[in-house]
């Protein structure tokens, strides 16, 4: 799931830009962030607990862009919250799908025991 490469496409099938996952990295889970440009707009990095996503710009992982938590309750379904810090630097269209996979594919990196 982590190598994943997903091309997103706006309603009319104009591309928005895409999402590529980072196969050799020391962190858990990484992801390249591109716009309809192509020019690399954020990094996507796994918290070390496996339970959330920071979006940083791609020169400076310690300043962050947007969150992603995942709402981890035992046993129960989860859910997840978006935080936005830098809307003018992401199309929140692209954050949706990002979001979107993350849910998808959530108990890849945190089962729900």
């Amino acid at each position: 799931n982590w190598a994943a490469e997903i091309d997103i496409q706006g309603v009319h099938g104009e591309k928005l830009g895409f999402i590529e996952g980072k196969i050799l990295t020391t962190a858990l889970a990484k992801f390249n962030i591109y716009d309809r440009y192509d020019h690399l707009v954020a990094v996507a990095y796994m918290d070390l607990d496996n339970k959330g996503v920071t979006l940083t710009p791609p020169n400076n992982e310690t300043y962050p862009l947007a969150r992603l938590n995942r709402i981890y309750v035992p046993n129960i379904p989860d859910h997840w919250e978006v935080v936005v810090y830098e809307p003018k630097d992401l199309d929140d269209r692209i954050i949706r799908i990002f979001a979107a996979f993350c849910v998808d594919v959530q108990d890849s990196f945190h089962k729900d025991i």
